[in-house]
């Protein structure tokens, strides 16, 4: 059945029936997959946080994931409330779940973004690197990232509240952005990878080799997330489809690897990812 599903001032012209199966499916994974992971990313981290040393920092790499998770379990309340709205159209639950997107969707691209910056610093420019791991450099990375957020989830509630009918100009926007960044961000860390350095032997040649490899991984499953939800806002909004909702929820589907991706590789990091076995030495 083909109905106008109506928020606000906006209106949809939905399959409620596949929409409403398939947002269900994706919250149930979200639920069952991404927040046990990101419960446990922030339980090592109070761990790790408890027996650190005194006047020691945190790395840059563990402050942006426990960000970044804090926004996962945001996107997971996101999911929940949009499946509520879905089923019954109370305007109390749309308004909460405005809020709660405005800041977990620019959220979760900002801290991606975030964290290929930290990597192409870390390869690229190592000098300028280690000069912003001090307890200074951090404090500017809270007060930055923090601030982004918030100028990013202003502009959506703005829309949202201004021009509904327009949301998708910011979303295509922070998407666009996000994907520039990343891509160069990454490839340039994949050129410097592969660029020989002075007096490199076989260890430093594995070491790079696996940099190549998690880098490359995790440029491939942000460009999937990015193009995926990107593909599927230009289905929704140009009419090509009969269901306008749909293409949308399809879309997120493709955020789940790259949701993924830095939490597992923090539990790897620190040697405590359930499904791996790590030695003792």
């Amino acid at each position: 059945m083909s109905v106008n599903v109506s928020y606000s001032n906006q209106s949809y012209n939905c399959l409620v029936g596949p929409y409403q199966v398939a947002m269900v499916i994706f919250t149930i994974t979200k639920i069952l997959l991404i927040l046990p992971l990101c419960i446990l990313v922030l339980f090592v981290g109070h761990q790790r946080w408890r027996q650190r040393s005194p006047g020691a920092t945190l790395s840059h790499f563990d402050i942006l994931t426990y960000h970044l998770v804090a926004i996962e379990i945001l996107n997971v309340i996101v999911a929940i409330l949009n499946v509520w709205i879905t089923y019954a159209d109370l305007p109390s639950v749309w308004i909460a779940f405005k809020i709660a997107f405005s800041v977990s969707f620019p959220g979760q691209l900002l801290y991606q973004c975030l964290t290929s910056i930290d990597r192409y610093l870390a390869v690229v420019h190592p000098i300028i690197y280690l000069r912003l791991r001090n307890r200074n450099a951090v404090q500017i990375i809270y007060i930055s990232s923090g601030f982004a957020l918030l100028l990013c989830a202003a502009v959506f509630v703005v829309f949202y509240e201004c021009a509904e009918e327009l949301i998708n100009i910011p979303v295509f926007s922070v998407l666009v952005l996000s994907l520039i960044v990343v891509s160069f961000c990454s490839l340039s860390v994949l050129h410097a990878l592969k660029r020989p350095g002075p007096g490199e032997g076989g260890g430093a040649d594995q070491f790079k080799q696996r940099a190549f490899k998690t880098t490359m991984a995790i440029l491939t499953v942000l460009l999937l997330w990015f193009v995926g939800i990107l593909v599927g806002f230009a289905l929704s909004t140009s009419g090509a489809v009969v269901d306008q909702c749909l293409p949308v929820s399809i879309g997120f589907f493709f955020s789940f690897p790259g949701s993924l991706v830095i939490p597992l590789l923090f539990l790897h990091r620190v040697r405590k990812l359930p499904c791996c076995l790590y030695n003792s030495e």
